[in-house]
């Protein structure tokens, strides 16, 4: 045995106070907050799909359809377009005078029999934002000839030439502009105009005033292959094939020239129809007209 001393060990009394101390965790490093959050997005990821077909209901078939049918319609889809940007600003003459073109464009393809009603309704709503245009911007050109080709639709024509008529007094002071840009920008407004009023002219039969109005069209602007076109289609409608014929062929020509390829196939069309042998009238006769009774001759 060793004669070494023991050495006492000391006895560490525990009382109530120790119980009580609150605990706090130890603070967690840099290393430790990333992985942490880690597992939480993880976490997310793979509970969110499960979620989200918890919570959206089934799309309806119906508005499917609609929804696809309006991505397939690009009129509705320009229509939509203007109608949220006057939404926004209620007076932009232009998003008015574009929902009414768009719009009166939509009553154009409506079935004549079957939706007239509708197409008439629809013919309404595009003057009124054609009017509201004018409202906002009384020399907007675009929008009063937009406007009288509305009303020709309605046949409201007394309103349609007292419409082009002021148009064409208010845009003629413009075409002594002396910047190019204003001047070029005048005379396609009266040329639109011109040919809107020669239109308008054809249909109260006044052929030569729409002659008339298509020569000083071409005359502002002799480059333009559909111009010619067009008064080719009222010498057609006066009987004059010769005159015709002749504004047909200046048409294509210009056409091939400036590459215009849609002017050169409407042209060339016209000249196949003109040059066609007229069609004989099939007259549908009916076997009740065959076992008709004669008329009795009269008595001598």
């Amino acid at each position: 045995m060793s004669n070494r001393p023991v050495k006492k060990q000391k006895v560490v009394e525990i009382t109530q106070e120790d119980f009580d101390v609150e605990w706090t965790p130890p603070k967690r490093g840099a290393r430790d907050r990333l992985i942490q959050i880690g597992v939480m997005i993880l976490i997310i990821a793979f509970l969110l799909p499960a979620v989200t077909c918890a919570v959206i209901p089934d799309a309806d078939p119906a508005q499917e359809q609609q929804q696809e049918a309006l991505q397939q319609n690009p009129i509705e889809q320009q229509i939509q377009l203007y109608s949220k940007q006057l939404q926004s600003d209620p007076n932009n003459s232009a998003a008015l005078a574009n929902l009414g073109y768009y719009t009166t464009f939509k009553a154009l393809t409506m079935a004549p029999d079957g939706e007239e009603n509708k197409r008439k309704t629809t013919l309404v709503t595009a003057e009124k934002y054609f009017r509201d245009a004018l409202k906002q911007d009384p020399d907007y050109t675009f929008a009063t000839a937009e406007l009288a080709r509305n009303l020709m639709l309605q046949d409201k024509n007394e309103d349609a030439q007292k419409l082009l008529d002021e148009a064409l007094e208010k845009v003629e002071p413009r075409l002594n502009s002396s910047d190019d840009a204003e001047l070029n920008e005048a005379k396609s407004d009266k040329i639109n105009l011109l040919t809107m009023a020669a239109e308008l002219d054809v249909r109260g039969k006044k052929v030569e005033d729409a002659l008339a109005k298509m020569t000083q069209a071409i005359e502002l602007k002799p480059g333009d292959a559909k111009l010619y076109l067009a008064r080719a289609q009222v010498h057609m409608t006066a009987g004059d094939k010769d005159a015709a014929r002749a504004d047909l062929e200046k048409g294509v020509d210009i056409g091939q020239k400036i590459g215009d390829r849609e002017a050169v196939q409407q042209g060339q069309s016209m000249i196949e129809a003109l040059d066609a042998p007229p069609k004989l009238e099939v007259v549908d006769i009916k076997e009740t007209e065959l076992n008709a009774t004669p008329a009795p001759t009269p008595a001598e």
